[in-house]
């Protein structure tokens, strides 16, 4: 039992039964009682604090405005900063480091212009800041170019090495209320309140809105629950009651009394359990493969309560899946199952912040920890993107279009160079990934947090690090490996290139394919003509041939071009972690899968120890 006493305030006692230490709530109990007391003063809800948040920076958006200052500029401005507090809350950001900037800065808003800008470049690549380490955050929030109004962003110092992300000019009353919001409580803030508050005031033409109400928490849960989870809820009973049967009785449907009755001996109970594993696993997989849009996903309130209901159910099935005996299994619902339409610019940013800091409240509530640099993962922008199917017999991966939506069958990495492809389509990355995945029935399942987060990588693949002849090598023969395969899938004989055309959003997934000759401005937006080239195949019996060109063929064949290919790239990421150039299999010299294992694993603990 906890009691507080807070000078001035009514006594609140929390009563937490021992069984019920593990609940969200009661951790986060216990946290703030080490770590934040001030979170459990009397009066001080997520929803007062919540409003708070929201007035302070909508009154400092509405003051940037009257300064001149562009309106969309502002809102992704503030919207760092909202991201920062709460970042250094929760502890994403070290030792408070951004509030320290404030309380060094205050009275010189050029000061803290211009360190905010080192810490903004840091938090999109990770790296040091000052004696600070911090995590690599990437996503949109942190790589936008430069401003392009005079005046309206701080200059980066000379030999700063600021890249100049745009860091707004302050004034000494904006740094003042910057300095009071920076003591509330971000880590409680409610981002299904929040996003709707700051929309109002960073948007002027909401801006009479500030006072009016919101759609509460609970009420945008009736609606998620009733669309959503209803159905979801359902499925899981029928699972979770057969899987109760299989265990009690060894078979899905018990027939009569004298069943229920039957003690089961070892193998009827090992058998038993291989099956109820398989549905649990499958009704996992379904969670994980859900898509939810919201066609007006304003500042995403729904999308971010139904992401949350989603992580809830997901962690009961888990829960009930070791309380059986039936195995581990890993949290792997995140907020690219999620996906919004909305025209309005200041909540399109929102939407994405909104969903982002809600999924990172509930892992750290509910005791994941936070997951692997970087923190905020996006592929806008990126001409393509790696990708690699869940399950799958070999473990292959393959570029695809930046273009490309793609789906929970898939596991994809937001890098578009051929260093890192390399890599991880190198015997030694297969290797470690059969042996840390897990499996589908007797298929190979790759799963990021223990396939792809413990790999170690050669030195520089991961930190940007200069290109030298030994990585370069890499580059060379992942690019090889890709181009023969390319040609073997889609032959120029067999194909040809068709142009599709559709209008698009200047600065969406399609801009680099707009010709800039035939924009419009539609207001708060412009609309261009997408010009995007595809390969079709040539006629109907070339797309009949095309139909037998897939990789899982090309790897059954496994042809000798594509041997002495991939020889080639293991050859070269054996040389950039300094092990024997990796021969033909069996030949001298040749290192076996667990000596490969062992080598890994201590670089692995190297790592992190």
């Amino acid at each position: 039992m906890l009691m507080t006493n807070f000078t001035g305030t009514v006594s609140a006692t929390y009563d937490i039964p021992l069984e019920s230490l593990g609940e969200p709530r009661n951790i986060e109990i216990m946290r703030a009682v080490f770590h934040n007391p001030e979170a459990l003063r009397p009066g001080r809800t997520s929803t007062t604090v919540t409003q708070d948040a929201a007035r302070h920076f909508a009154e400092i958006a509405a003051a940037m405005r009257q300064r001149g200052l562009d309106p969309a500029a502002v809102a992704h401005f503030l919207d760092r900063i909202v991201f920062c507090l709460f970042a250094e809350d929760t502890g994403l950001l070290p030792n408070m480091v951004f509030t320290r900037i404030v309380e060094r800065s205050r009275g010189d808003p050029a000061r803290f212009c211009k360190i905010l800008g080192q810490l903004f470049d840091t938090m999109a690549t990770g790296g040091d800041f000052g004696l600070e380490s911090i995590r690599y955050f990437n996503g949109n929030l942190f790589d936008d170019p430069p401003t392009q109004s005079s005046g309206a962003a701080c200059p980066p110092s000379i030999g700063s090495g600021v890249a100049n992300r745009t860091v707004l000019a302050l004034s000494a009353d904006e740094m003042k209320r910057i300095a009071v919001a920076a003591e509330l409580d971000w880590s409680s803030v409610d981002p299904s309140i929040f996003g709707t508050l700051f929309e109002r005031g960073l948007d002027p033409a909401k801006r009479s809105q500030l006072g009016a109400h919101f759609t509460s928490r609970s009420d945008i849960e009736l609606v998620v629950d009733a669309v959503i989870m209803t159905v979801l809820r359902r499925e899981w009973v029928e699972s979770r009651d057969i899987i109760n049967t299989l265990l009690t009785t060894g078979r899905k449907t018990p027939t009569t009394s004298k069943t229920l009755a039957k003690t089961l001996n070892a193998a009827v109970t090992k058998k038993a359990k291989g099956e109820a594993g398989n549905i649990l696993l499958r009704f996992l997989d379904r969670l994980q493969h859900v898509r939810i849009l919201d066609p007006a996903c304003g500042s995403g309130n729904f999308l971010y309560v139904a992401l949350l209901r989603l992580k809830d159910l997901e962690k009961e099935v888990i829960l009930f899946g070791n309380d059986n005996g039936l195995g581990a299994f890993l949290p792997m619902v995140d907020p690219s199952q999620l996906y919004g339409i909305e025209i309005n610019p200041y909540a399109h940013d929102l939407a994405q912040m909104t969903v982002w800091i809600g999924w990172l409240q509930w892992i750290r509530v509910n005791g994941f920890g936070f997951p692997a640099d970087p923190i905020l993962r996006s592929l806008t922008g990126l001409p393509r993107f790696v990708a690699t199917t869940r399950v799958s017999k070999f473990r292959l991966f393959a570029w695809l279009n930046g273009n490309t939506l793609p789906d929970s069958a898939l596991i994809v990495f937001a890098r578009s160079d051929d260093l890192f492809f390399g890599v991880l389509h190198s015997h030694f990355h297969e290797v470690w990934a059969l042996r840390m995945g897990t499996r589908l029935e007797t298929r190979p399942r790759y799963t990021p947090s223990t396939c792809f987060e413990t790999f170690p990588f050669p030195p520089g693949v991961l930190d940007n690090a200069p290109t030298t002849p030994t990585l370069a090598a890499i580059s060379a023969a992942a690019k090889d490996l890709n181009e023969l395969r390319e040609n073997w899938l889609n032959p120029s004989e067999w194909t040809r290139t068709e142009t599709l055309e559709f209008p698009g959003t200047v600065g969406g997934p399609w801009d680099r394919y707009i010709d800039m000759s035939t924009v419009t401005d539609r207001g708060s937006f412009k609309v261009g003509a997408v010009r995007y080239p595809r390969l079709v195949p040539r006629d109907a019996e070339c797309a009949a041939r095309l139909k037998n060109r897939t990789l899982t063929k090309l790897y059954n064949e496994r042809p000798a071009w594509l041997a002495a290919c991939h020889a080639k790239l293991d050859a070269a990421v054996a040389a950039a972690y300094g092990w024997p150039v990796r021969q033909a299999q069996g030949e001298p010299g040749d290192l076996t899968d667990d000596q490969i294992l062992e080598r890994l694993l201590a670089l692995n603990q190297a790592a992190t120890s």
